[in-house]
């Protein structure tokens, strides 16, 4: 029984989470799906305006995972109380 969690848990760390959300992918690519069809923020279009090349993009994955978790929007740097705040002015502001 101890395995199958163990194995459960596993499974659960290996998937993406969403960059604004605590919701879980199997893959990158549907967090990012998510991420656009949720809140609007497209990571493919961003990466491309902004020539980011692969170290970038992963700084910049890094610093939207940081912004987000401190409760700051990353457009605007407005500080929220909590996170569910933070994902209702990105939603409302369309950023």
């Amino acid at each position: 029984e101890d395995w199958q969690a163990d194995n459960a848990e596993e499974e659960d760390d290996q998937k993406t989470r969403c960059l604004f959300s605590g919701a879980r992918f199997a893959t990158p690519a549907e967090a990012l799906q998510h991420a656009a069809a949720e809140f609007g923020f497209r990571f493919s279009e961003i990466r491309k305006t902004r020539e980011l090349d692969f170290y970038d993009a992963i700084k910049a994955i890094n610093f939207i995972r940081s912004t987000v978790a401190a409760q700051k929007c990353i457009f605007c740097g407005k500080q929220f109380d909590n996170n569910e705040q933070l994902l209702e002015h990105m939603k409302a502001e369309q950023h």
